[in-house]
């Protein structure tokens, strides 16, 4: 009986420091555009937490691409209507299990549209 409340307790002791790990990779920052830079492979470790401050830090409808590839550098994927800027992606095996994406849409003339956050 003891054996088994000291895994149960065990288990519970690995399962809240998984979850101070992910609430602290949840903290936000300021948004830095070297620090956006980082990282590759679908794995970039401060976009997560600096796309609030990004978002409310720009004037974004309006802006030319210029100034976003400026901020953000070229895109991970899209189109020239589209750029997507990978935040966050959870692999199962060679499967994604979640993405996260900044997405800038922009009109025919190159200025942003507006820019959305997709979550999938």
């Amino acid at each position: 009986m003891k054996k088994n409340i000291a895994i149960v307790m065990m288990f519970l002791s690995l399962l809240a420091c998984r979850r101070d790990a992910e609430i602290a990779a949840l903290e936000k920052m300021e948004f830095n555009t070297k620090q956006w830079a980082e990282g590759t492979d679908g794995v970039y470790p401060y976009r997560e937490k600096m796309v609030d401050d990004l978002l409310k830090r720009y004037d974004w409808e309006g802006m030319p691409r210029t100034e976003v590839e400026a901020l953000l550098g070229k895109p991970q994927s899209g189109d020239s209507l589209n750029y997507v800027y990978m935040m966050y992606q959870k692999k199962i095996g060679f499967f994604r299990a979640f993405t996260h994406a900044l997405v800038v849409k922009f009109r025919e003339d190159g200025v942003v549209k507006k820019v959305v956050i997709y979550r999938a």
